[in-house]
């Protein structure tokens, strides 16, 4: 009888690989603790759910999987418990069942970091997994997107901070500046340079908002400021050949203020550019969220 069990077992585990992609990639499996930790919470998913629980090799990535688990828990990956590892395994992973037999496949990044439930988790998940580019980025801005997260922004200067951590307001004009003019019409250091010498930086606030309108003219485009409650008007100020640079309250793009460049408003949505946030400007988002969650002052920026 055990050995038919055993026989059965391998069969089922067989057709799961056959119809999944489960098991080894052509290289061996190295096991670290945490892919140890990693086995054990599945074979916890077995006992506890009375079903045969494998990993798919194929989406398995313990660099992003070890570090999406890490700031999940705020811990360092090297402390992170089998408890950590268990309690998070259903975020980390999606199931594909076969008579029995379910396959843990590894979320696509975009989803780890958009269920991530935290502002900060978010920004640190974006940072790490998504990098600085990506090409439907570069497609979406035409080749001017600028992400804030640049490891090299973090040692340059803006005021008494820096471009990583206050730069938002002038690189999201950059990029609506030169997404209109289709060319590179200012680079990120002249809107800084100008930032500065006209008083437009506050010292632990960031950038002034008149700083969207009064800095277009100087490089030969419109820039006009648009305070409204009204859902209606802010619907209007889309139009083509033009975009709008807005600040955005504490939600979905910030736990504080945060200059964000709305491209287009289409059927109920509207495309972004999040300096920020990679995975923010792959999403299109319900124009009522962000009407709702922006600080009223829209600034279009025209030819």
């Amino acid at each position: 009888m055990k050995k038919a069990a055993s026989i059965g077992f391998l069969l089922i585990t067989v057709f799961c690989i056959l119809l999944s992609g489960c098991g080894k990639n052509t290289e061996e499996i190295t096991t670290t603790r945490f892919r140890t930790l990693v086995d054990e919470a599945t074979k916890s998913l077995s006992l506890a759910e009375g079903k045969i629980y494998v990993i798919d090799e194929k989406s398995y990535n313990e660099e992003e999987i070890s570090f999406y688990m890490s700031v999940m828990a705020e811990k360092e990956i090297n402390e992170l418990s089998g408890t950590d590892v268990e309690s998070f395994m259903g975020m980390a992973f999606s199931k594909k069942e076969y008579d029995g037999v379910v396959c843990l496949v590894k979320k696509d990044n975009r989803d780890l970091i958009m269920e991530c439930g935290s502002m900060k988790k978010h920004n640190m998940l974006d940072r790490n997994l998504m990098g600085i580019t990506h090409p439907s980025v570069d497609e979406k801005s035409g080749g001017f997107y600028i992400s804030q997260n640049n490891p090299e922004f973090l040692s340059e200067p803006y005021g008494t901070s820096s471009v990583a951590r206050s730069g938002c307001g002038p690189i999201a004009l950059a990029i609506a500046i030169n997404y209109v003019a289709k060319e590179e019409r200012t680079t990120l250091s002249e809107v800084i340079d100008w930032t500065l010498e006209n008083d437009l930086y506050v010292p632990g606030s960031g950038t002034k908002w008149t700083l969207m309108s009064a800095y277009p003219p100087v490089v030969g485009l419109k820039g006009r400021e648009v305070f409204t409650s009204d859902f209606e008007t802010f619907k209007s100020l889309f139009k083509e050949g033009s975009v709008i640079v807005t600040s955005m309250k504490k939600g979905h793009f910030t736990d504080n203020g945060h200059f964000i460049v709305l491209i287009s408003e289409k059927d109920g949505k509207v495309s972004v550019l999040d300096p920020a946030s990679i995975t923010r400007t792959l999403e299109e988002w319900d124009t009522e969220l962000i009407f709702s969650e922006s600080k009223k002052g829209f600034y279009v920026i025209s030819k």
